[in-house]
């Protein structure tokens, strides 16, 4: 919507179905949209958006930390845009593929380089007064202990961290919700909410039907919220019970039509 209305009308109909906040998202792709470019403009969005009665939740990055220093300036400079909006978080991704080549080297191999690189952006982060926020992502640090691994080590290098508790990207790495949000609730301040169908002996999935498949080849897609195998209830009650006080942010397939049956679902349940 951002990029095919622009900022009025994307934001006007984020007011008018009741949303509080807005979390941007940045891709190092070409056809993506430049919604965030410059600081004056993003100054300029800040301003916006609070006519319109909102402020910017998060700011959300995906990027390859493999990549290096290019990932770094990357990073970087998206990290000022992200404190010029307000947002209280950075959110960015280690490595952003869903699928390993037969070549790929190993977690072992990838993990000092990712760690030693996201420390050095959370440091330049903190400079900035931005949280770095990491979820459950990809196929090399999703999991409980893989992510546990890095979380538990970058906790220890930088206090200004936290986690982004997404409802279903751990389904990738064939483990439950529920678990991971059990095991590092005290650390989650930010909330990713979607769903997703695994398929059935009836279905005969592609990659252009929108299934992707998990580490042990089961394949699943993303549907609205409460049509799929993620338990939002027992997620939500595991954050109701701890106070959570954070944003919850929808991450729905065709967001303008799931978004708002969504919200008041989400309402229903933890409010």
């Amino acid at each position: 919507m951002l990029q095919e209305k622009g900022l009025d009308a994307t934001a006007a109909w984020a007011q008018q179905n009741g949303f509080s906040s807005v979390e941007f998202l940045q891709l190092p792709i070409d056809n993506w949209h430049r919604g965030v470019d410059s600081l004056p403009q993003a100054a300029t969005i800040r301003k916006r958006l609070l006519d319109f009665g909102l402020t910017t939740a998060c700011y959300s990055v995906g990027v390859n930390l493999l990549e290096g220093k290019s990932a770094i300036e990357f990073l970087k400079r998206n990290a000022e845009l992200a404190a010029e909006l307000g947002s209280p978080f950075l959110h960015h991704t280690l490595i952003d593929s869903l699928t390993l080549p037969s070549n790929a080297p190993s977690f072992a191999e990838v993990f000092p380089q990712i760690l030693d690189t996201a420390s050095e952006i959370a440091r330049y982060c903190q400079s900035l007064g931005l949280t770095c926020l990491y979820e459950e992502q990809g196929l090399y640090f999703n999991g409980i202990e893989p992510f546990r691994r890095f979380f538990d080590e970058i906790k220890q290098r930088c206090p200004n961290v936290g986690i982004c508790g997404d409802f279903g990207n751990i389904l990738f790495a064939d483990e439950s919700p529920t678990t991971f949000f059990n095991t590092f609730l005290s650390d989650i301040k930010h909330v990713h909410i979607k769903d997703y169908q695994k398929a059935s002996a009836n279905d005969t999935p592609t990659v252009q039907d929108g299934w992707l498949q998990t580490k042990n080849g089961t394949y699943i897609k993303d549907v609205p919220l409460g049509e799929g195998i993620v338990d939002a209830a027992a997620c939500l009650q595991i954050l109701k019970k701890a106070n959570y006080q954070g944003v919850f942010s929808l991450e729905l397939v065709a967001p303008t039509v799931n978004n708002p049956s969504a919200m008041q679902l989400i309402k229903k349940l933890f409010i």
